[in-house]
């Protein structure tokens, strides 16, 4: 007889107490608010920023400090996490989609964007605003430094529509001085650098920007006066963007079927020789001095946010997923046959698991993306050295060819035997995090493919051991099917099906790493290196000393100390 085993079942769950859920708070009403026929919406950055003037009334706005002021607030980490920018505020957090409805509907802000002449911006059909509701408050000296928001996956409403937030929402309560809202443009051509563009407060303004394709910004120091923000962002339906990218899909391999097949290319880059309208290479000085800072992490920063699309659509097919067995197993009840009854139940539990495993692939994915974010962190700090190096080498080749015997030159020179210093250590650190991270993101990467395939075979042939005890031998009519008698089986294969989940093991190719010499400063930790750059250091203070106490031989010297860190560089 088989052992006696709790069977799990889609129909059933068992009841579980959920944790205690802060109250919302007793918001104040939403009035008195100027009509929607006066207000409008301005372009400060088209497709990024957009800004609506009295959205609130300034009444509205005192009732509202009033209000939160009374609220316990959080003071944020003066720590910083990892791969997180500097926040220094107070803030309140509560998941209240009431509350977010009656922004939405009470304000001008619903009628206001469905009636937004460029649809297209919101980058999908908009549900309303983000059930997340944030307060936060900045005293002087507080700020938020450069970072850039994201796009989160949003279940919208009752009925669990999956959305995701496209635009920030900030509204204003209180003015004070600084605090602004600073975005950073990206220069569309290397040697042309854009003006941070600053969105001054205004009492009862509402800020709108961008995060879907972010643009770098911050929020100022305050330097008196309190900075109060309500903050929520706008959700857009995601069914639609998973279409049109599943439809983009389908057309490139239509196109492209023979070049992404694995047999035809051992390079995807191979591709890229075949496009017609891919640009020939000139030279520029843009080259010799290296991209920009807008372009050193984007390739990077492109991917990773990519790699979000792909998450997101890895959660939505696993909780599909669920839905379908549950749905299955609500089939089969209704065929009033206890045997498909029973297998389309114990189905709906295999499925069922599948679907969790497609979820914690995501999780595994997410995990993987958070490190490849430390290398594009890396590069984005690089990018600094790399400019004083060729703003310097500029300034000197300019001199030499307008003043050949100025007396800045050997100052100049100076200052980029420094700067070839400091890049040389940057660079250093750059490319020991990028190799270390590289195989460390790769590694889960693979380890969590490979997990969730090997667990997901294991489910599929139990799911196919279940088939093998309905009878499918056809019948007259008039004939009655024998009773099921597999009912028992049916649970020892559920509980035969978990028992080799729990008894899964990885049996993996170590990758084999040598970074654990490297230290806290991104450098190895070993004597010889150390010593190597104390000398370094230590020669490079004896040119400077030097250099002040023989002004004549100050241009010679600094040629022989560059020449030493060019030949260190290349040997290197």
């Amino acid at each position: 007889m088989a052992p006696k085993v709790r069977a799990k079942s889609v129909r059933s769950c068992a009841d579980a107490t959920e944790p205690t859920k802060p109250q919302p708070p007793n918001w104040p009403p939403l009035a008195p608010l100027v009509p929607a026929n006066q207000l409008h919406i301005e372009t400060l950055h088209t497709d990024q920023i957009l800004i609506i003037r009295n959205l609130f009334t300034s009444k509205l706005c005192k009732d509202y400090v009033s209000f939160l002021s009374s609220l316990r607030l959080m003071t944020t980490p003066t720590k910083a996490k990892r791969d997180e920018a500097t926040r220094v505020n107070d803030r309140f957090q509560i998941d209240d989609a009431l509350f977010a409805q009656r922004l939405w509907d009470k304000t001008a802000l619903r009628q206001l964007v469905e009636q937004y002449a460029d649809q297209s911006a919101w980058k999908g059909d908009v549900l309303g605003l983000n059930p997340n509701i944030r307060v936060y408050r900045y005293r002087p000296g507080q700020f938020f430094g450069q970072h850039y928001d994201e796009s989160n996956r949003v279940l919208f409403g009752p009925n669990k529509t999956p959305g995701r937030t496209t635009w920030t929402l900030l509204i204003y309560l209180t003015t004070c001085e600084g605090g602004e809202t600073a975005f950073y443009p990206e220069p569309k051509r290397k040697d042309k650098v854009h003006e941070p563009i600053e969105v001054r407060m205004e009492v009862g303004m509402a800020l709108l920007h961008n995060h879907d394709d972010c643009m770098l910004h911050e929020g100022k120091e305050v330097k008196s006066g309190e900075k109060w923000v309500l903050r929520s962002d706008l959700v857009v339906s995601s069914s639609d963007f998973f279409l049109s990218k599943s439809r983009e899909l389908y057309e490139y391999k239509g196109k492209a079927k023979a070049t992404i097949t694995m047999h035809r290319t051992l390079s995807i880059r191979s591709r890229k020789k075949d496009q017609k309208d891919a640009p020939s290479h000139t030279f520029s000085f843009g080259t010799l001095r290296g991209i920009s800072k807008a372009e050193l992490a984007k390739k990077l920063y492109k991917l990773i946010k990519t790699e979000n699309y792909v998450i997101d659509a890895y959660d939505n097919a696993g909780r599909e997923r669920l839905s379908i067995a549950s749905q299955l197993s609500d089939w089969g009840e209704s065929t009033n046959d206890d045997a498909i009854s029973d297998i389309s139940d114990k189905l709906g539990v295999i499925l069922s698991e599948i679907g969790e495993q497609e979820e914690l692939f995501a999780q595994n994915l997410e995990d993987y993306r958070n490190i490849l974010k430390q290398i594009r962190n890396t590069e984005q700090s690089v990018q600094p050295s790399r400019d004083q190096k060729a703003k310097i080498s500029d300034e000197i080749q300019k001199l030499k060819y307008k003043e050949p015997t100025s007396p800045k030159l050997p100052t100049l020179e100076q200052e980029l035997v420094r700067a070839e210093a400091q890049n040389l250590v940057a660079e250093a650190q750059l490319t020991n995090i990028t190799r270390q991270k590289i195989k460390e993101a790769y590694d889960l990467h693979f380890a969590a493919t490979i997990e969730r395939a090997e667990k997901q075979i294991i489910l599929a042939k139990y799911g196919r051991r279940l088939l093998n005890l309905l009878d499918d031998t056809p019948v007259v009519p008039g004939d009655n099917r024998p009773q099921f008698t597999g009912a028992a089986d049916a649970i020892q294969v559920l509980a035969d099906a978990e028992q080799d989940l729990q008894q899964w093991q990885p049996n993996l190719e170590p990758i084999h790493t040598n970074a654990s010499g490297l230290g806290a400063n991104l450098m190895p930790l070993d004597d010889a290196t150390t010593t190597v750059l104390e000398v370094e250091q230590r020669e490079l203070a004896q040119h400077v000393a030097n250099a002040a106490e023989s002004p004549g031989s100050q241009h010679k010297q600094a040629e022989d100390h560059q020449g030493k860190h060019l030949e260190g560089a290349v040997a290197s």
